[in-house]
């Protein structure tokens, strides 16, 4: 069992485990294994699957959530008991009959996380191809965005600064030619219509960036 102070950076910790560090209730986190808005877990044996506390962290830093701000999070209650809800007509009683399923106030803020704005370059994946570069101030809000338009089942996210933005994302577009940012020249040095720099400029740029 993991000390409930605090999740190791290494080691496995089972699923039971790993909801007290998480927002998120058992059930969710198996769903977001299983599409990959989580690390998926590793099978240690035949019947014992847990999941990788190295992955866990990384996980963690890239949504921007501060490893050290990771407060566990206390169970609600699993209490059995049977609960009568006929004849019930107004809002506070049912609520006070279902506060046993309710977290308290200090488990609310206990349990909370700070959050930041990422500032990156994101990726699009889909069947381990990246599909699609983008960039954005606001990675998580932009992603979003794309679920209406676009196919993938994976994002990968790589920071960096803000005036960076348009020479990282016209290097990544030139080197993996994203079948979703537009048509690329079949010549000798290929190039996408749709990227934020013309190579001359990029280049300008990123000899800023190296301090040049």
């Amino acid at each position: 069992m993991v000390d409930d102070s605090f999740l190791p950076r290494s080691g496995f910790t089972r699923a039971s485990d790993l909801v007290k560090f998480l927002p998120i209730a058992k059930s969710t986190l198996w769903k977001w294994s299983k599409d990959g808005r989580f690390p998926k877990p590793t099978l240690i044996s035949k019947t014992i699957t847990a999941w990788d506390n190295a992955l866990v962290w990384e996980w963690f830093e890239s949504h921007g959530i501060d490893p050290i701000e990771i407060k566990p999070r206390e169970h609600f209650s699993e209490s059995k008991n049977v609960i009568e809800f006929e004849g019930i007509e107004d809002i506070g009683t049912f609520v006070q009959k279902s506060d046993f399923m309710l977290a308290d106030t200090k488990q609310i803020i206990d349990s909370s996380f700070s959050f930041k704005k990422i500032i990156g370059i994101y990726f699009l994946i889909r069947k381990l191809e990246i599909v699609y570069i983008g960039q954005s101030i606001d990675v998580a809000s932009r992603i979003s965005t794309h679920e209406r338009d676009k196919r993938f089942d994976a994002v990968s996210v790589i920071r960096c600064e803000a005036d960076e933005l348009d020479a990282y994302e016209s290097l990544y577009i030139w080197k993996y030619q994203p079948c979703l940012n537009g048509k690329f020249s079949q010549s000798k040095t290929p190039y996408a219509a749709h990227t934020p720099l013309s190579l001359k400029d990029c280049i300008e740029a990123i000899k800023v960036i190296k301090g040049e």
